[in-house]
């Protein structure tokens, strides 16, 4: 009997797995097509004038640039993309937020920008712009190609420390007297940020489940939560307010988890956090 239930689990993870695949697969389509209309329009503004170049403040200085901010609870600001919460990104745009959302000058933001630019190789620099208020702790910039965009991002990683842990380019601009963090992300939906949020969190909640010093590792972009290099969940995204869990049964019991226990109280524990 137990043999079936873990044939049935397979299957059933089988399913899960290409699902999530169809999903991303149809994502990568919109993306591209966006890309390709971005490539078009790209020359000309929306009103068929030439694209403006270098820093481009907003004409109210306290204009926001998307609908909110989610925290990942590590008191970093995660633009929120504004429209439909299931839009394509757009591959031309970086987001750009502060270290605890310190308000830095957008000049000193632009000159930052310039110079990370000039050493990523980028050329014709003036054509990417960056918008957002005078003063502010949120800004985007618009490249003149996704791939331009794209070698950009990639110029900013350095690779691992010894640890394993991620290694970055200096992001610094000239604060009111220190020097203020900038990170630069891609430009994700709104129900993209939420996934990479709750699968932040589940890492997190996990840890009181699971036997103490298990290696706990998240991939973000996929929504998936590991223990030892064994996928536990995923999370799927319904909508603005419903999320759900996909549990790997057969890795839950290798680590004695009550995937069932372990999903309700987590549920309980989002809603509560935010209410």
């Amino acid at each position: 009997m137990e043999a079936k239930i873990n044939k049935v689990d397979n299957k059933v993870d089988d399913l899960n797995k290409k699902f999530d695949e169809l999903q991303v697969e149809s994502r990568q389509f919109q993306t591209d097509m966006l890309a390709k209309i971005n490539e078009l329009t790209n020359a000309q503004g929306s009103n068929g004038n030439p694209k403006p170049t270098g820093y481009q403040p907003y004409p109210n200085p306290q204009a926001p640039i998307s609908q909110g901010v989610f925290s990942d609870g590590s008191g970093v600001g995660i633009l929120l993309g504004g429209g439909d919460f299931f839009r394509p990104p757009n591959p031309n745009i970086l987001l750009i937020n502060t270290m605890g959302d310190t308000m830095v000058s957008g000049e000193k933001l632009c000159l930052l920008f310039r110079k990370l630019a000039g050493e990523a190789g980028l050329v014709n620099i003036d054509n990417h712009v960056i918008a957002g208020p005078a003063l502010g702790s949120r800004f985007e910039v618009t490249f003149d190609s996704a791939p331009a965009a794209k070698q950009f991002l990639a110029s900013l990683y350095l690779g691992k420390d010894s640890s394993g842990a991620p290694l970055f380019k200096e992001q610094l601009v000239e604060g009111v007297g220190e020097s203020v963090q900038v990170f630069f992300n891609p430009d994700k939906n709104s129900a993209q940020i939420k996934k990479e949020v709750l699968a932040k969190k589940m890492s997190i909640f996990l840890q009181a489940w699971l036997p103490q010093g298990t290696k706990i590792t998240v991939s973000k972009v996929n929504g998936r939560v590991f223990a030892s290099g064994k996928k536990l969940v995923s999370i799927l995204i319904k909508d603005e307010g419903n999320f759900s869990m996909v549990w790997d049964k057969p890795n839950c019991q290798r680590f004695s988890l009550d995937c069932d226990a372990i999903g309700i109280a987590f549920q309980s524990d989002v809603s509560q956090s935010s209410s």
